[in-house]
């Protein structure tokens, strides 16, 4: 069974990766994300902690984290694209280790890690009510886990063979599993107009496109489901 899922989500990530394109994302604005996700992750981190990325790609996350943590591991379906980088990536760092795997079938004792990762990546897997589960077996007690999902208005995010979620059902998935939402966070927002002015102005400054940007995430906190994304943090 596992070996099927592993030659059926690598041919659909492979597809979509391929031809992935998320609406309303300029590179100024990932670069943002990127930070305002490491700063949430580590604000829950403890020197002595266990985690584990679900879907580590090339372990990005992992590299700027571990410093913080007592042990981390990355899992991810692809071997060429993901986690032969991944063990590039992270070769000099001596806490961390990838693994080939997908979420419907984590290769770990039951109550092995004190913080999950799962950035990117529930809208791509075959199951997220088993991954979920598993993840939840995994776990030890007051674990945490952070998700980031791509939001979905009326019309795919992401090209390609990936789940739909919006605001409200990627949390109502979340308490059905058991999870206590702690704290969510949305940003990106993306209406045609706004992100051509972005896209405009991140030709003339970085500075001026990063000040836009924090603009448009206060107008999130009052219509958080125009947001492109959400991060959320939830507590098992």
């Amino acid at each position: 069974m596992a070996r099927e899922l592993l030659i059926d989500v690598d041919e659909r990530l492979k597809k979509i990766r391929s031809s992935s394109q998320v609406k309303g994302f300029s590179p100024i604005l990932w670069e943002m994300g990127e930070k305002r996700i490491i700063k949430l992750i580590t604000h829950y981190l403890q020197p002595c902690h266990a985690i584990l990325d679900v879907g580590c790609a090339a372990g990005n996350y992992i590299k700027q984290i571990a410093h913080q943590a007592g042990y981390c591991v990355g899992i991810d379906p692809l071997m060429e694209t993901s986690l032969l980088n991944a063990k590039d990536n992270l070769a000099s760092i001596r806490n961390t280790d990838v693994v080939l795997s997908v979420g419907e079938t984590l290769p770990f004792r039951n109550e092995s890690f004190d913080v999950f990762l799962c950035l990117s990546t529930l809208q791509h897997v075959h199951d997220e009510e088993v991954v979920l589960q598993e993840i939840r077996n995994c776990s030890k007690s007051n674990s945490i886990l952070v998700v980031q999902v791509p939001i979905t208005r009326g019309e795919q995010i992401a090209k390609g063979d990936a789940r739909n979620f919006t605001y409200s059902s990627i949390q109502e998935t979340l308490i059905s599993h058991g999870f206590q939402i702690l704290k969510l966070v949305p940003f990106g927002y993306t209406p045609r107009p706004v992100q051509k002015i972005l896209h405009g102005a991140s030709r003339i400054s970085r500075s001026f496109t990063k000040f836009l940007i924090r603009m448009a995430n206060l107008v999130l906190k009052f219509k958080p489901k125009n947001a492109a994304m959400v991060l959320i943090v939830a507590a098992f």
